[in-house]
């Protein structure tokens, strides 16, 4: 949903950072992580209110309650799939035999860091 509203900036990082509370025919409920509140102002919510009307094509209220979010936010989300990726990709280089053998060839070590995954 975020996607496709095509939000940008501090609106799209503010719906990334919120979980849905509840959702009525008029009015959209979302809890915001209090860690997350710098991103929250009137403008930013206006702004995403904005989009939400756009992408419901009807008027919709707004309410952003500060609150741990009882579910993952899209960002929390991203983040551990990221993370997973992460992990699978050192795990490959670690196993790797030619990797191995390089090491073992010229002592040397891997840089944990320095591992990226490959989309």
């Amino acid at each position: 949903m975020i996607k496709a509203m095509n939000l940008e900036g501090v609106t799209r990082a503010l719906a990334r950072h919120c979980s849905l509370k509840e959702k009525t025919e008029s009015t959209l409920s979302l809890s915001l992580d209090p860690s997350q509140v710098p991103l929250l102002n009137d403008r930013v919510k206006t702004r995403l209110n904005q989009a939400l009307n756009d992408y419901f094509s009807r008027p919709i209220k707004l309410d952003i309650i500060v609150e741990p979010p009882s579910d993952d936010t899209p960002a929390a989300v991203h983040k551990r799939a990221e993370a997973k990726k992460q992990a699978q990709a050192t795990q490959s280089i670690q196993e790797d035999s030619n990797v191995q053998a390089i090491l073992t060839q010229f002592n040397g070590k891997i840089v944990p860091d320095s591992i990226e995954s490959i989309d």
